[in-house]
């Protein structure tokens, strides 16, 4: 099995991405993004983050790997 490598964030870094999270006027893909990162900085595997956000694993593991490339 592979283990997901856990993201880092910067306290701004959060900051920025739960504004994005919770923002009502962000469109719904930037929403979702920014929630894939942050579950993923807090831990959690890729396939637990698909089944919170009713999302394919790929796309999460798609999108973790983009986070770790900044």
């Amino acid at each position: 099995m592979r283990i997901a490598v856990k993201i880092e964030l910067s306290e701004a870094q959060r900051k920025q991405l739960k504004t994005w999270a919770t923002g009502r006027t962000i469109p719904v893909r930037l929403a979702e993004r920014a929630k894939m990162i942050l579950l993923a900085a807090q831990g959690k595997t890729d396939k637990e983050i698909g089944a919170d956000l009713a999302i394919w694993r790929g796309t999460v593991a798609r999108w973790r790997a983009g986070a770790l490339a900044l």
